[in-house]
């Protein structure tokens, strides 16, 4: 459906209720994964837009939804029920037309989907009115499609169509556990993603959100996001976030609330920004993009000749096992999982031998030693400096030996290394004490449904 509902925060434009669903064969209601792409080109193909959304009638829709299969199809075979869904309608719009570029519009989207899910599960008849735009020589029509119709026209469609599939409506009831949630977004769906966590809690009865996963986000707007598991993942040669901003979501929120999540910064050097996604990948869709990174750079560690970097292949592997691992750690309570996003130990997996990861997080507040918070004069801190080669800095080291610095990377940064004024011991960062059951001995193929 491409126009089902005006879009939150931009203003009087309709947006798409689209994407594929990875059903586990895992009986009854699962914990439910939703995955959001981020801010690529909505419609390829020749021939003018004047509205922008949808597509013209001589371009097609490029589904970017369809670009974390790995991911989706790996949770499935672990229990958990993904839908990966579509943001073109936002993306065509919210540079000109959202003060926010498109974070309440996107974050509303997971939310809506979380809801039609909801109804699903309880078997509640589900349809949408699509709407289109008035033009000139057109008045406006309303075409009311139910999810059974949109899931045959999603088979039977000119532009891509989807393989055929045996899920209906009413087989869908009984199989999202909501209370259950993690969601992935990825660049400006990065931002999204935490406003949908945000505006989740304002809900009279809020969806189980317990695991958000920014992929090489932005953070236009410095949000702070309480009592949820947060990881994200930073490609080290970024060309398009090139500032690595989703770093403030960790920074900004590690000490402003007194919880206890983790909160973990995965730094993932040799990646880039576009090839976690293959519709966003060259030779992997017909409109898929380019490197990132720029071109004219031949000489760093990041340049696309360089032997540090990973290639398209090896970068989607590395999204594949650290975001599974991640929503099977938060959400399944798998402690297997725990040391690759925790700080302890240099993160590794057996898919990944090439990949060079770099993991910090932020310790457990009852676990923290607030040292000095700057707000007021202290005797810890100095104003002129003494000696060459030291920092201003100069905390009691009276208990050094009992404590640590609040990140501590994997490669070690030792006692004395302040990165901040906050010093921790060195308890791992708890995760949920109430893990969903995730049956380990699912092996079986997940069957998938795209609707539309």
């Amino acid at each position: 459906m491409t126009r089902r509902s005006p879009l939150a925060a931009i203003g009087g434009i309709r947006g798409e209720l689209t994407g594929k669903m990875y059903l586990t064969s895992a009986a009854g209601e699962r914990p439910t994964v939703v995955l959001l792409h981020g801010r690529h080109t909505s419609c390829a193909g020749t021939g003018a837009n004047p509205l922008r959304w949808p597509c013209g009638p001589t371009q097609s829709n490029v589904r970017s939804y369809l670009g974390y299969e790995g991911t989706a199809r790996a949770l499935a075979t672990r229990g958990y029920n993904v839908v990966s869904i579509a943001a073109n309608a936002v993306n065509s719009n919210d540079n000109q037309l959202a003060l926010d570029y498109g974070a309440q519009a996107r974050g509303q989207l997971i939310l809506d989907t979380l809801d039609m899910l909801g109804k699903a599960d309880a078997g509640t008849a589900v349809s949408y009115d699509d709407v289109t735009t008035a033009t000139t020589s057109a008045p406006s029509t309303t075409t009311t499609r139910t999810l059974d119709d949109a899931l045959v026209r999603a088979t039977t469609r000119t532009d891509q169509p989807a393989a055929a599939s045996t899920v209906t409506a009413a087989s869908l009831k009984g199989r999202f556990d909501l209370t259950h949630v993690g969601i992935m977004g990825h660049s400006r769906g990065g931002e999204g993603v935490v406003s949908a966590a945000t505006l989740n809690e304002a809900l009279p009865k809020p969806f189980g959100i317990e695991s958000v996963l920014p992929l090489a986000p932005v953070d236009f707007g410095r949000m702070t996001l309480p009592d949820v598991p947060t990881a994200v993942f930073l490609p080290y040669c970024d060309g398009d976030v090139s500032n690595q901003q989703g770093q403030h979501f960790i920074d900004d929120s590690r000490h402003a609330f007194g919880d206890e999540v983790l909160r973990s910064a995965v730094w993932v050097m040799g990646a880039n920004h576009n090839f976690f996604n293959t519709v966003w990948t060259p030779g992997k869709y017909p409109a898929a993009t380019g490197d990132d990174w720029n071109v004219r750079d031949t000489t760093s560690t990041c340049a696309t000749t360089s032997p540090t970097r990973l290639t398209a292949d090896q970068q989607y592997q590395v999204g594949v096992s650290y975001m599974t691992g991640f929503f099977r750690l938060t959400m399944g309570g798998e402690t297997q999982f725990q040391s690759m996003f925790d700080g302890s130990v240099k993160p590794a997996t057996t898919a990944t031998p090439f990949a060079d990861v770099r993991t910090m997080a932020a310790q457990p507040t009852s676990k923290t030693k607030l040292v000095t918070d700057f707000t007021k004069s202290s005797s810890l801190v100095r104003t002129v400096g003494g000696r060459h080669g030291r920092g201003l800095l100069e905390p009691d080291r009276s208990d050094a030996a009992a404590v640590e610095p609040v990140l501590r990377h994997h490669q070690g940064l030792g006692p004395g290394a302040a990165l901040d004024a906050r010093l921790v011991r060195t308890e791992r960062p708890r995760v949920p004490d109430h893990p969903v059951p995730v049956d380990r001995s699912l092996h079986h193929r997940p069957g998938s449904a795209e609707h539309r």
